[in-house]
């Protein structure tokens, strides 16, 4: 009987004892908000404007051959998620011929262009553009105009934040095949947020 005494009183020391730890523990619970499930699944899926957005910086179509052909575009896009973004941008084109004999022909082609990219995996992407570009006179038979034409390609990217790799393009409108004197363009340059 007395050893149950004295357990019943250790108990009861326990209880008392540890009955403030509880009531602190209750008043830190009661003050602390719980979200709910919706709100908490919301502010997840919020993402900053920084990562909703990716710029393109390309330079590209190459030749040093007879002249100096070199073309350059800017684009940025609105990502809709990881996978999916569309945007616009713009194109320059600039073109010296070397004739013997008499000065040199220079020709800066102006445009611009919205495109729809969707990632394969997370470095290869396919793109389909629409281009609107202004081209000057070269001759009787391409004699300066706005061409309106689409383009299909896709591309390679290799890196974080900053990605850089190349990507082709088909020109799918002949007029725009024959100002440029080529079927394909070929761009080298950076991605910012891919």
């Amino acid at each position: 009987m007395r050893v149950s005494k004295i357990i019943y009183c250790l108990i009861i020391l326990c209880v008392l004892a540890t009955s403030d730890d509880v009531k602190a523990q209750g008043k830190y619970a009661s003050k602390k908000k719980r979200k709910s499930p919706k709100k908490e699944l919301k502010e997840d899926n919020i993402r900053p404007w920084h990562e909703q957005v990716s710029a393109d910086l390309r330079i590209g179509n190459f030749n040093f051959f007879n002249g100096l052909f070199i073309s350059s575009k800017l684009a940025g896009a609105y990502k809709f998620n990881d996978r999916f973004s569309a945007g616009i941008g713009g194109k320059l084109f600039y073109t010296q011929f070397v004739l013997p004999g008499i000065p040199d022909e220079t020709y800066v082609d102006k445009g611009g262009y919205a495109f729809f990219r969707g990632k394969i995996t997370r470095s290869i992407y396919l793109q389909t553009e629409y281009h609107a570009t202004s081209y000057t006179y070269i001759s009787p038979a391409l004699p300066g105009e706005t061409v309106f034409y689409p383009a299909i390609g896709g591309g390679y990217l290799s890196g974080d934040q900053w990605k850089f790799g190349f990507e082709l393009n088909y020109l799918i409108s002949e007029r725009a095949r024959e100002y440029q004197n080529a079927v394909l363009e070929y761009w080298f340059g950076v991605t910012y947020n891919f």
